[in-house]
């Protein structure tokens, strides 16, 4: 089984933002630590509750996970860079997350638990659901609509 670093964004049932999300993603490349070109491939999923799921896979990254502190520092460079683009990429999202296997991680009810919410380090959330979680104090600001709890980066041994 392959373990595939992306970012991952839940976009509900709405179809056109997973399309629009595909595209902003695949017309960027990111740049690697030695300034390398690497490419972005989108992907589309559903989930078992029927959401759509796009996932912002870096070409050529490690497919067996974090095995050095080489591969963290690599994730998280192209991570911070995933993260930047998300900041201008169409709305429609209702939540997303940078790491290993983090595509269909939760259902948008799941994150509704004010505890479950604060465990995912670099999660971001649309304002809604910022609000009904009770907004919680180690949320930032992301992007216009958007809160998030700071990325940290990618650790070896993976936490």
């Amino acid at each position: 089984m392959a373990w595939i670093f992306s970012l991952s964004m839940e976009c509900g049932d709405d179809a056109a933002a997973a399309a629009e999300l595909t595209a902003h993603f695949e017309s960027f490349s990111l740049e690697g630590e030695s300034g390398e070109s690497i490419s972005i491939r989108g992907q589309t999923l559903l989930d078992d509750e029927g959401a759509t799921w796009v996932m912002a896979i870096p070409q050529g990254v490690s497919r067996v996970g974090i095995q050095s502190d080489a591969d963290a520092r690599s994730m998280t460079l192209l991570g911070s860079q995933l993260y930047d683009r998300l900041r201008i990429a169409p709305r429609g999202y209702r939540f997303a997350l940078c790491g290993i296997e983090v595509d269909g991680f939760r259902t948008c009810a799941e994150l509704l638990d004010a505890d479950a919410i604060r465990r995912f380090r670099g999660l971001v959330v649309e304002e809604a659901i910022f609000k009904a979680v009770g907004e919680p104090p180690a949320f930032e600001p992301f992007a216009p609509g958007y809160w998030w709890l700071p990325y940290g980066g990618e650790t070896y041994p993976p936490r």
